[in-house]
């Protein structure tokens, strides 16, 4: 199998953007954490699919260690939990400042010291509405992407279809 090449590495400071959008608060208040989860995994999902950025959601702590869940079977879209009593900025900064290559993450957050020490470590960072915008942009250009596949597609069969009801020579 060969190993795809990723634009770079979208670190999202979870529950901060969740609580930082009236429609996601909402979700949080009215369904719990995990349907916000969903909601913004939804979203984000055309910036892996599309943009071809590896996605991690990191929020704050669940349990003694680390916690990876993938909602889907890429390894390259994950909720990644912090040990109790380590914070999502702080996993973040820990793997901004440990990056081989910090240039290739962005960091989304609202969290101005958060977005200021991954500017110092080399990351480029992004707001919760510029995001999400970079988000539906990603959604449009996929839909695009997947009604043209569609159209070609559905021109090779009638092609073949013509070719093969065409009368004998």
């Amino acid at each position: 199998m060969n190993a795809r090449a990723y634009a770079g590495h979208l670190l999202v400071d979870g529950y901060n953007i969740i609580h930082q959008r009236q429609d996601l608060r909402r979700v949080l208040a009215d369904y719990g954490a995990e349907a916000a989860l969903e909601q913004l995994a939804q979203r984000l999902r055309p910036i892996h699919d599309s943009e071809n950025w590896r996605v991690t959601i990191v929020l704050d702590g669940r349990g003694n260690t680390p916690q990876i869940e993938r909602p889907a079977k890429e390894l390259t879209f994950s909720y990644v939990y912090t040990p109790t009593g380590v914070t999502a900025d702080q996993l973040i900064e820990q793997l901004v400042m440990s990056a081989k290559e910090p240039l290739k993450l962005m960091v989304a957050s609202r969290d101005n010291l958060l977005c200021e020490t991954a500017a110092v470590g080399g990351a480029q960072t992004i707001r919760p509405d510029a995001l999400l915008d970079w988000a539906q942009s990603a959604l449009k250009r996929l839909r695009r992407e997947v009604e043209q596949s569609n159209r070609r597609a559905q021109n090779r069969w009638r092609n073949t279809r013509n070719a093969d009801m065409a009368p004998p020579e």
